[in-house]
């Protein structure tokens, strides 16, 4: 499985949780319901764009081409944390509520636009052996993720880009 196939499959899967999650929050009752909820998909999202950081942009990162790209990505990223992390501050639980549907919404907007952006930036870079290489990679570490595998603290996949880069060189 090529990485870019990978991250659509974790980008479908967080959609289905999305989709849970906005099922649940008429159901809530205070702000800080909602705020658990937050600080889920906050772990679900770090998780994933730590994933995502260390096995796709960081085989593009020293193209000065796809700078430009990666950081709006980058830049994506942060604002999506700030998004949720409002969530956490909300006085009230509609208003927590409306800022996790559209923290969830900017998610599956940028989940779209790096599969329309991102994704042929990799497979144009990259070669299929590559792709296949640093897929097989994601999925390897998405899995000790899951397990409870990973020894390094949690925000920590640093090992992970030096093999990226010796999957996929400067």
């Amino acid at each position: 499985m090529q990485v870019t196939e990978a991250i659509a499959l974790e980008h479908a899967s967080l959609l289905r949780v999305f989709g849970q999650v906005e099922r649940v929050l008429p159901r809530l009752r205070s702000a800080a319901e909602v705020a658990t909820l937050a600080t889920i998909v906050e772990g679900l999202l770090n998780t994933h764009r730590e994933l995502e950081i260390n096995f796709a942009f960081v085989a593009l990162d020293h193209s000065l081409h796809h700078k430009k790209r990666l950081t709006t990505l980058y830049e994506d990223h942060q604002e999506l944390d700030e998004r949720l992390r409002q969530v956490h501050e909300a006085p009230t639980c509609a208003r927590a509520g409306g800022l996790l549907k559209a923290g969830l919404g900017a998610a599956r907007a940028h989940f779209h636009e790096e599969e329309r952006d991102l994704f042929p930036m990799l497979e144009q870079a990259l070669g299929l052996g590559v792709l296949a290489a640093l897929g097989e990679a994601f999925q390897k570490a998405a899995r000790a993720e899951v397990s409870g595998a990973r020894a390094r603290a949690p925000g920590s996949l640093v090992s992970s880009r030096s093999r990226v880069r010796k999957i996929a060189p400067l």
